[in-house]
């Protein structure tokens, strides 16, 4: 598959968070069209459990997810909270200021993580 999206976000409550629209077009390699995806998420530091949350709702399904982050270089990673499997992690990597990839795995042993896509990402502007 191949997909074609953009992403929206912008700081709320004095910059502490943050609150994004994501919209992704997905195709076939043959180009048939199969679903536009969109997630609504909102992303920041949590003094109290002292690591970067978020949760997430998007259009494949009526889950709400609730991930904890944390960043290693040039890696930011979120994972699933929930102790049920399987669980998704999903992985910004910064290659220049200008360029990042996007990577959605998950895991249903805990253990091993599969690759479900990832993506090229560019920043506009």
């Amino acid at each position: 598959m191949s997909g074609h999206g953009a992403a929206v976000c912008r700081l709320i409550q004095d910059g502490l968070w943050y609150d994004c629209d994501f919209q992704q077009d997905q195709h076939l390699v043959d180009g048939t069209f199969v679903l536009t995806w969109r997630l609504h998420w909102i992303a920041g530091w949590d003094r109290l459990s002292g690591e970067y949350r978020a949760c997430s709702a998007d259009n494949n399904g009526p889950t709400l997810a609730i991930y904890r982050g944390r960043i290693e270089g040039n890696r930011l990673a979120y994972e699933s909270l929930n102790d049920v499997l399987p669980r998704i992690r999903l992985t910004w990597i910064l290659d220049d200021p200008t360029h990042a990839r996007w990577r959605n795995e998950f895991t249903v042993d805990g253990q091993t993580w599969s690759l479900i896509e990832e993506y090229q990402m560019e920043v506009a502007g």
